[in-house]
């Protein structure tokens, strides 16, 4: 917190499409997603820009005349340039 002079931040990373999900395990079952959309929601919180929340095309289309600021196209490990959005960075507390 800012009294205890510590700096924290946010990032999310936003996609839509096909996953699969399930419980795993027999002697401690847990419940898991995973799969390519699971990967690109990963990649996209990683170089998502500290306090905002980054999404891709497929979620943009998914969320009618909400406004949002184009970042371009961002390079994504193992998958080259991907265009990206973010929302409008979150106000600070």
């Amino acid at each position: 917190s800012r009294d205890e002079g510590l700096s924290l931040g946010l990032r999310v990373g936003v996609h839509s499409g096909h996953l699969v999900a399930g419980v795993m395990g027999r002697k401690r079952p847990h419940f898991d997603i995973w799969g390519g959309t699971v990967n690109m929601a990963h990649r996209l919180q990683a170089t998502a820009n500290r306090n905002t929340v980054q999404i891709t095309t497929a979620a943009r289309d998914r969320l009618g005349d909400m406004p949002l600021t184009p970042r371009g196209e961002i390079e994504m490990k193992g998958l080259g340039p991907v265009p990206c959005w973010q929302i409008a960075p979150l106000e600070r507390a």
